[in-house]
């Protein structure tokens, strides 16, 4: 009866003494260890192999053939023989499991490759089965041999291990509600709590970016403040001067926040701080005290007074009849028109928002005359070329500043006349009576 056909002993068996220590406390008599003889003088391993090495404690062995070698505890690890079916414990020498590379599992003494939705590290231990990616983490890439990726918190999860590539969805909550988010368990949104809020940007910003989750406690009430840009513009001394009282203008709910918005006068010249200026104080005591928005002048208007904290924007219209006034569209004040010098004339007429534009008056040329005189102030001069008298003419009159070249026709002699001297452009026909 052979108990030892699956015992692998010491191989080589020299590794059996490093092995003694180990195992030789096993049993308070000794263990089996795998070697045997048929004959009583051959001694062999369990595979059939004949054993190099023999560690016999003194006097052994002595029991013949069909005997099974066993180490002793008391003896340093020497052996002993005894009958095969003597009840002892048995060591036996397992092979080291393998080591791995990343990405595969040992399976016995292989190596198996793993499938996706697992992660196996390099020398790692665990079978396939056992490196499943958790809940809450995926196989991005497919790949085994790189590390699981957890969820982005408030975005994706994963309830089941092994998961891979992208995380499932998570349920996005409307705005006044919320939800505890995990990575391994979808969102199970609920509403907002009695003074707490969650707005759809909120909602937007955390469908994104996966952050925060929680409805925020509204503000408190609206109180009184500094603002210290607006103060220093207007020139206050202190900051008691120049106090804001906010006002709520809306009221939370579970979707938004209080809205409260401080009275401010506009600080820049001009009208134009819409940056800080919007609203004024309307009425004497709450609830009747209301903060109204400025009004904004017209395109045709000034600003003759800039709001305070408790009277709206004055404006006034340009004084457009007449060409008197414009609008400066650089200051936003209405200004007097321009008034052309004598020596000049108007080459463009104002407009509501444009000035009188004025240039030199044109002064005629030596072969020029002004066919139409200039206005002072008003309108240009028009010149006109000097005429020159024809052949049959003669010049009764130069051409002035403001006359043309005069012509006259020439003088014809009677019967009764000779020619003295001829017309010409210069004289006229010089006519004498004949003698008789």
């Amino acid at each position: 009866m052979h108990h030892f056909a699956n015992m692998i002993c010491c191989r080589g068996l020299p590794a059996a003494a490093a092995a003694t220590a180990q195992v030789y406390a096993l049993h308070a008599q000794g263990f089996w260890f795998g070697v045997r003889t048929d004959d009583g003088s051959n001694w062999v391993l369990p595979g059939g192999g004949r054993a190099s090495y023999l560690n016999w404690s003194p006097g052994e062995p002595n029991n013949g053939a069909n005997a099974c070698g066993y180490m002793v505890n008391d003896r340093d690890g020497q052996w002993d023989d005894a009958p095969c079916d003597y009840l002892l414990p048995f060591a036996c020498d397992v092979p080291k499991m393998p080591k791995c590379p990343a990405g595969t599992a040992p399976n016995g003494f292989a190596c198996d490759k793993c499938p996706a939705g697992t992660y196996a590290p390099k020398d790692g231990t665990k079978g396939c089965a056992d490196v499943k990616c958790a809940a809450g983490k995926t196989d991005h890439d497919k790949d085994p041999a790189t590390p699981c990726v957890a969820c982005n918190l408030g975005v994706g999860y994963t309830d089941e291990p092994g998961n891979v590539g992208k995380c499932k969805p998570v349920q996005k909550c409307a705005a006044g509600k919320e939800a505890v988010p995990t990575r391994t368990k979808n969102a199970v949104c609920k509403d907002c709590a009695s003074g707490t809020f969650r707005s759809s940007t909120m909602a937007q910003f955390v469908a994104k970016l996966g952050a925060g989750k929680a409805c925020k406690a509204w503000s408190a009430e609206c109180k009184a403040v500094c603002v210290d840009d607006a103060d220093t513009q207007r020139g206050c001394s202190t900051c008691q001067n120049c106090k804001r009282t906010l006002l709520q203008l809306a009221a939370p709910d579970a979707t938004k926040d209080r809205i409260c918005l401080p009275c401010q006068t506009d600080a820049k010249p001009g009208g134009k701080g819409d940056a800080w200026i919007v609203h004024y104080f309307q009425g004497s005591n709450p609830p009747g005290k209301q903060c109204v928005r400025v009004a904004a002048c017209r395109a045709d208007q000034e600003e003759t007074q800039q709001p305070t904290m408790t009277s709206d924007r004055e404006c006034a219209t340009c004084k457009y009849e007449g060409a008197t006034e414009f609008k400066d569209a650089g200051t936003g004040k209405c200004r007097a028109t321009k008034k052309c010098a004598d020596d000049e004339y108007v080459s463009k007429e104002p407009t509501k928002t444009s000035d009188r534009e004025c240039k030199p008056a044109t002064t005629c040329s030596v072969d020029q005359y002004e066919a139409k005189p200039a206005v002072k102030g008003l309108t240009n001069a028009v010149c006109s070329s000097c005429a020159t008298c024809p052949s049959t003419h003669t010049e009764t009159a130069k051409c002035g500043p403001t006359e043309n070249t005069q012509c006259a026709g020439c003088t014809t002699c009677t019967a009764s006349e000779w020619l003295e001297s001829a017309c010409s452009n210069s004289a006229q026909a010089v006519c004498t009576a004949c003698h008789t």
